[in-house]
């Protein structure tokens, strides 16, 4: 055995502190086991917008300011939500789909232009039952 080591723990040295090759193997571990484990596929989604300015929810969560772009999941389906006071709002479905075994996100570019609302201005609306109001 080589001086400074013991057998159960040869990466140590004797001061107990980690040699070379622990320092850079525990991170790479941890690494492959937390992208085997958590890490799904992603896709960009381009996204435009207008007029601005608009709000858009990802998924329920306000995304602020607007990205020209969105990275997503590509193993589930997520809803954007634009909306804008005095126009319509809108939602849009980003679902996904299985393309040659691989999850693929449809549409891959979404442009979404709101629609005003249109009034025709304040108005009151006044109901009056049969009873006479003046004789």
């Amino acid at each position: 055995m080589a001086r400074g080591r013991t057998a159960s723990r040869s990466h140590e040295r004797r001061d107990g502190r980690r040699g070379r090759r622990g320092r850079f193997v525990a991170p790479l571990v941890c690494t492959a086991v937390a992208f085997a484990l958590g890490c799904a596929p992603t896709q960009w989604i381009a996204i435009s917008a207008g007029p601005e300015p608009v709000v858009v929810f990802v998924d329920g969560k306000r995304v602020e300011p607007v990205p020209e772009t969105l990275e997503l999941k590509a193993t589930r389906d997520h809803t954007l939500f634009f909306q804008r006071e005095g126009y319509q709002s809108q939602l849009v479905v980003v679902r996904t789909r299985d393309l040659d075994g691989a999850p693929q996100l449809e549409p891959a570019r979404v442009d979404v232009r709101l629609k005003r609302v249109v009034t025709s201005g304040p108005s009151i609306t006044v109901e009056v039952d049969d009873t006479p109001i003046a004789e």
